[in-house]
């Protein structure tokens, strides 16, 4: 019973929302609990595409609509399992920094499908912006001064 208290917790952990985004941050690198933390804190490339993960999966989630989140987790839950799978790997951490790159490719391709907030836009921006596809006129068309 005691050995199993320990795994429940691990497996519990491995799959909590505060851990999705995968993010061990340089505070949690002074004293890493697992294995798989200890190879990736020892690991200046590792370390930085873990950042890296962290930030583009939560631009992804933070801009999907609530049925696309619960996929983007659902996969994360995923790439998870899978990352874990590298402790196994006869390099373990050739198998993570593949891992991590081609997380990070998916991410970066559902972000380019997934239009930017209009928060983003500055009203510079949309005073000049040119529109297409009005279907009486042939041509773009550009606001004059935001009209």
């Amino acid at each position: 019973m005691k050995r199993l208290v320990p795994l429940l917790a691990g497996v519990v952990a491995m799959f909590s929302p505060a851990l999705m985004a995968a993010s061990l941050d340089a505070s949690d690198c002074h004293s890493p609990s697992s294995e798989l933390d200890k190879l990736i804190c020892h690991d200046a490339e590792l370390v930085v595409l873990n950042k890296q993960l962290s930030g583009v999966y939560q631009q992804a989630l933070t801009q999907s609509m609530v049925s696309e989140a619960d996929v983007m987790k659902e996969t994360q839950k995923n790439w998870l399992a899978i990352r874990h799978l590298c402790l196994k790997h006869s390099d373990p951490q050739r198998c993570l920094v593949d891992s991590y790159r081609s997380r990070l490719q998916s991410l970066k391709e559902i972000n380019a499908t997934v239009l930017p907030p209009l928060a983003t836009y500055s009203f510079s921006d949309l005073k000049e912006a040119r529109f297409k596809g009005i279907e009486d006129i042939g041509t773009a068309i550009k606001l004059q001064h935001g009209l």
